[in-house]
């Protein structure tokens, strides 16, 4: 018969709100560091869409005498060039020899782009990061929360911004575009916006003539 002199709480008590999903691009880091340079140097690497059918390549030289903040506005200079991909692109000195080029592309749209074969020659030591991945608008919500649990004596709470049940669609047929590319029509309208991943299920059959 005696109450207790706190307040029972079914369940987890958050202590704070989480910021919703918002639609946001890939960012790219280049990090240069020129403090070995002593001879003419050597940067190329390639970009591409998820589906590959858009890309660019990308490639410059820096000379022996360059100091850090000219090797960081070449590499700028190669970036901004890639009007196609709506780039923006910022420098930053950290130090004598050291620095950094953050990038990103605006077009097409919150999309995640692919940077590969990423190439130094000569003795300047160049590396790269993504700093912040895509989210593309099909991503976006409010988070609910799922569930929780407690294995190790710390509270686990997930969410996700989905809502309901994963929506399917049945497939009309798949088909060569003529590029390469297989192009799937669906039965019903799917909603979707370029450059979304869909997953595809189920039996596909085979016919040869």
């Amino acid at each position: 018969g005696v109450s207790p002199d706190y307040e029972q709480i079914i369940g987890n008590s958050l202590l704070a709100t989480l910021d919703p999903v918002v639609a946001q691009t890939k960012q790219f880091r280049i990090f240069v560091n020129t403090l070995t340079k002593t001879i003419d140097s050597y940067l190329y690497f390639k970009l591409r869409t998820p589906d590959g059918s858009t890309g660019g390549t990308f490639s410059t030289t820096f000379l022996a005498a360059d100091n850090i903040a000219t090797c960081l506005a070449t590499i700028k200079a190669v970036i901004d060039l890639a009007t196609v991909f709506a780039p923006t692109s910022t420098t930053t000195t950290t130090g004598a020899t050291t620095g950094y080029v953050t990038f990103e592309f605006g077009s097409p749209a919150y999309i995640d782009f692919r940077l590969f074969e990423f190439e130094v020659t000569g003795d300047i030591t160049i590396t790269y990061e993504i700093i912040r991945e895509a989210i593309d608008e099909g991503m976006t919500g409010e988070w609910n929360l799922i569930g929780s649990t407690n294995q190790t004596g710390d509270c686990i709470i997930m969410f996700t911004t989905k809502l309901g049940d994963t929506k399917s669609v049945a497939i009309n047929d798949c088909v060569n575009n003529g590029t390469g590319l297989i192009q799937v029509t669906t039965t019903t309208d799917h909603n979707l916006v370029s450059n979304e991943t869909v997953t595809i299920t189920g039996g596909f059959r085979h016919d040869r003539s």
